[in-house]
């Protein structure tokens, strides 16, 4: 039997809905990449490393509504934070992790907050981290110029 014929064979004798099924079981490649971001930047967030952490990040990057630009600068606010709120970070207690995009943002948290109106928010994906033992945070996700979805921002 030719491939084409195979092929057609193969969709006509498929169960009715189960190409469909297949087709939406299959992981989509953004969620994937943007996971895979955020497990790398919750374990040096633990690791409690500001100069990796600078570097996952987009520069110029948006801490909360405060944009600061340049590596070293960035580096510092990471230090500050770690600082300040390192220790709980180190053994996160019950990590949950929801990977979205702008469409179920705005019906999660409604209309974004004006602070964050120059990040055009409807290109981005959003990663809610909760704990168990401390407050949460959201970290935004935009593409960057090589295709690589890099973290642009956190806020609570």
């Amino acid at each position: 039997m030719s491939r084409p014929a195979l092929l057609f064979a193969t969709l006509v004798l498929l169960p009715a809905g189960s190409l469909h099924a297949q087709k939406t079981s299959l992981p989509n490649p953004d969620t994937q990449a943007v996971t895979q971001a955020t497990h790398e930047f919750l374990s040096t967030l633990a690791a409690g490393q500001a100069h990796v952490l600078a570097g996952l990040g987009s520069d110029p990057f948006d801490f909360d509504g405060r944009r600061i630009k340049g590596l070293n600068p960035i580096m510092k606010e990471w230090e500050r934070i770690l600082a300040r709120c390192g220790k709980d970070l180190k053994k996160p207690q019950g990590t949950q992790i929801d990977i979205f995009g702008y469409k179920t943002a705005e019906l999660k948290f409604s209309k974004p907050p004006e602070k964050f109106s120059y990040l055009n928010l409807r290109r981005c994906r959003f990663a809610a981290v909760t704990f168990e033992n401390r407050n949460g945070f959201l970290l935004i996700f935009k593409k960057d110029q090589k295709n690589k979805w890099r973290v642009i921002a956190i806020t609570d």
